[in-house]
């Protein structure tokens, strides 16, 4: 019996917003024989609400963009952002996670 590799590599990141105010983990999809990533998923907002929902769309949306090719710092380059560069939204905090795996950067501060 043979055995199929359908899984995907998976790291996970807790992320603050720019005012420090809210937390997201943000989970990156690779896949297992290019190492490209290939999802994104996020948590963290108030289970029901339409920020959540917007998460859960808006990585959805992504994550299938990139399998037909798109790249993440086209995602980032989209995102409405402060005059300190920092991103608005928490989807463009997700976008930052994204633009700086794919860069190979640690995006943290600590």
């Amino acid at each position: 019996m043979s055995e199929e590799r359908n899984r995907f590599y998976c790291v996970t990141t807790k992320e603050r917003d720019s005012d420090g105010m809210r937390s997201f983990h943000i989970s990156i999809d690779y896949d297992p024989d290019t190492l490209e990533i290939c999802g994104v998923m996020a948590s963290g907002a108030k289970s029901g609400s339409e920020t959540q929902a917007l998460m859960i769309d808006t990585c959805r949306s992504w994550s299938r963009a990139m399998q037909d090719g798109a790249s993440p710092d086209s995602f980032a380059a989209g995102v409405t952002r402060k005059d300190n560069g920092e991103p608005l939204s928490c989807m463009g905090l997700v976008a930052d996670v994204l633009l700086a795996a794919t860069l190979g950067l640690d995006n943290h501060d600590d």
